[in-house]
């Protein structure tokens, strides 16, 4: 049973004059609900009542809007109404509704104080109460759970928000653990099946840490004719253009680009050998769009795609060393769109959210996948990083990554204040080590035995121990070390203690661990000065994005033109929502030349198609029409079930599917 509270019953302190010269709020839906629920879980209500609701608040207050103090620009709903101070949260104003459900005066909320009372009602001027006595225990009207108000956190399109109702109950004060599955939205379907990210996932743990990522920035050369090829001149250091006919022809003009399409097959390291005799033809590699300016309309460097051989291509980490320490300041020293590139170096989004976790203090989002800078990163990787408790700890530690998430504090402020990763750490550095690991981890025993290129390893906290790094120390991902011996020839160095590891299967020269690292700093610290979006005036250095279309401010992905809404992380809503943007856009195909026109359909076959396609638009058309009219999610099972049992449907779906088949059988 649910009681409904009849505020008539009840005395209340609530004086208008607080609030008549403030701008009230019309949106009082998720406070209101927020406020039913921490009341319910005060120890009074459940003892006595089981559970209430109500559906407005106590007479007398209000929901009114109120700037940020750092942030005038933005404002927040606070509760007014209580003579002795406003409430700027559900959880803080439940006791005060409570004292006055209570009716004898004691308060413990905020501004009442732990042992003062309500506010005098008799004393306030304006309090809206009436001469009734209020009973007590009241006698509230009593209704059925099914009959309690239909949950107001649903999108714009009536599909359930379950984020906006998590947060919800952790803005009450509840502790809980739950696993996100978003089977009502048609956003997740599409994401998990359409887009098939699942999948990709599953292809992203299979392959290479070095190969790259959809959506990854990385440093490409295009200026190379069919059958050049990059190679390092061994007499020089430099890495030239080699042709097959002349050798060495000139360098590499190296530009940024964002790749969108994957390699056609699996491949090893064997393709990298740049003194094999594989041509490189421009079908062969992933597809990579140039980088386009951030904070512009201006985005025509997208459109000059190419199909890129890998053996042409770095990670965009390398632009320090490849580019000969380029001035960031010198418009001319790198190509433009290493500019634009430079400038979301500073920002990170999530992808892939599947948990949700509240203990009161703060929320936390689970996430498979986030993208830092230019690299898409995810469970399993290895990650170097720099730890605040060693000041001279960069590039020697790195993170086997168990969970990444987002977090943010339960209080006013509930804007996200960033992530973290967390997993076992690992380091190159014996100080670093944990006390009970001062011997170094046995190869097999490391998460990936091509580590052991880099140097003898030591845990960094005991077996059980988690690390958390914050996702402005992470640096990038670690590659296989056959990987760096092939990009990075001259890195190498002596084993510094006992002139190399034998016994413990390491290779007398190890691999620099600092390769590539002052190109992050140095390209990090260039966008947090200058990239437009974020709020330095506030302190913040990092910019948090919704998904990687708005991470790198694109408009245009594989020819599409996927605008503000759309996004480049399989995690929200392109507006409007289209199918054929998420399956070009993110499904892990591979990059490959246009296919050739297909041979003209028979007249027998085209008019089965037409007359299919027209039985389609007619049932998509009752579909969204039944979709839109539902009130509830009761409706709308109703509707589904309804559709699924339409007899006339499933018959004709059976006949023309026998008729597919017959064609594909003649075909």
């Amino acid at each position: 049973m649910v009681h409904i509270i009849n505020w008539s019953n009840f005395r209340s302190d609530g004086d208008p004059a607080e609030y008549t010269t403030k701008q009230r709020s019309t949106d009082i839906a998720r406070l209101l609900a927020n406020t039913v629920r921490a009341v319910n879980s005060d120890p009074y209500i459940k003892q006595t009542y089981g559970s209430v609701s109500f559906t407005s608040f106590p007479p007398g207050y209000a929901v009114c809007r109120k700037p940020r103090p750092k942030e005038p620009s933005k404002q927040d709903p606070y509760i007014f109404g209580n003579p002795k101070g406003s409430y700027s949260s559900a959880v803080l104003f439940a006791p005060h509704v409570v004292s006055i459900i209570r009716g004898n005066g004691s308060c413990s909320c905020t501004n009442c104080g732990p042992n003062g009372s309500t506010s005098n009602i008799e004393s306030t001027p304006n309090a809206i109460h009436d001469d009734m006595e209020p009973a007590f225990p009241p006698t509230p009207m009593d209704v059925d759970d099914d009959e309690f108000p239909v949950n107001t956190n649903i999108d714009e399109d009536g599909t359930p928000n379950v984020l906006t109702q998590l947060l919800d109950r952790a803005w009450a004060g509840e502790h809980f653990g739950q696993a996100i599955a978003e089977t009502g939205s048609m956003h997740w379907l599409l994401e998990n099946e359409a887009a098939e990210f699942p999948d990709y996932l599953k292809r992203v743990k299979r392959t290479p840490r070095w190969q790259f990522r959809l959506g990854e920035v990385v440093l490409v050369a295009r200026n190379l004719k069919p059958g050049d090829k990059l190679r390092m001149d061994d007499a020089t250091g430099i890495l030239k253009i080699f042709s097959r006919a002349y050798g060495p022809i000139g360098l590499p003009i190296w530009e940024a680009a964002v790749v969108t399409q994957l390699y056609p097959k699996s491949f090893g390291i064997g393709i990298l050998d740049q003194h094999g005799d594989s041509q490189g033809t421009a079908f062969d590699g992933y597809r990579v769009e140039p980088v386009s300016e951030i904070g512009t309309n201006n985005k025509l460097w997208s459109t000059r795609y190419q199909v890129v051989d890998p053996l042409n291509m770095r990670p965009f980490s390398h632009w320090r060393e490849l580019i000969d320490n380029a001035d960031l300041n010198d418009p001319n020293a790198c190509h433009p769109t290493v500019r634009h590139a430079m400038l979301a170096m500073s920002s990170v989004s999530g992808v892939g959210r599947y948990h949700f976790t509240a203990n009161g203090q703060e929320a936390r989002l689970y996430f498979k996948g986030v993208y830092i800078g230019a690299e898409f990163l995810t469970q399993g990787d290895v990650v170097r990083f720099s730890s605040p408790q060693h000041l001279n700890s960069f590039g020697n530690d790195v993170l086997h990554i168990k969970h990444m998430y987002l977090y943010a504090g339960l209080d006013r402020d509930t804007e996200p204040k960033g992530f973290h990763l967390q997993g076992i750490g690992y380091t190159v550095d014996r100080a670093h080590a944990h006390g009970n690991f001062q011997r170094p981890v046995p190869v097999e025993e490391l998460p990936f035995r091509s580590m052991r290129g880099y140097g003898l390893w030591y845990k960094m906290s005991a077996d059980d121990t988690i690390v958390r790094v914050n996702y402005a120390r992470v640096l990038t991902r670690l590659g296989e070390d056959n990987y760096m011996k092939i990009m990075v020839k001259h890195s190498h160095t002596k084993v510094a203690s006992g002139g190399g590891a034998t016994h413990m299967g390491m290779p007398d020269h190890v691999i620099d661990l600092t390769y590539g690292l002052e190109g992050v700093v140095a390209a990090r610290e260039h966008s947090s000065k200058f990239d437009p979006r974020i709020d330095r005036s506030i302190g913040e250095t990092f910019y948090l994005a919704d998904d990687r279309v708005e991470q790198l401010d694109l408009q245009l992905i594989n020819g599409h033109d996927v605008g503000q809404k759309a996004r480049f992380g399989f995690d929200s809503a392109p507006q409007p929502l289209q199918e054929a943007h998420l399956k070009s856009m993110f499904r892990a195909r591979a990059a490959r030349p246009k296919a050739p026109a297909p041979a003209p359909k028979k007249s027998a076959e085209y008019e089965f198609t037409e007359k299919e396609m027209e039985f389609a638009e007619a049932f998509m058309d009752k579909y969204e029409a039944g979709y839109t009219q539902r009130q509830t999610e009761g409706d709308f099972d109703e509707f589904i079930s309804e559709a699924a049992e339409d007899e006339k449907f499933k018959e004709h779906m059976a006949e023309n599917m026998a008729k597919a088949d017959d064609i594909l059988s003649r075909l």
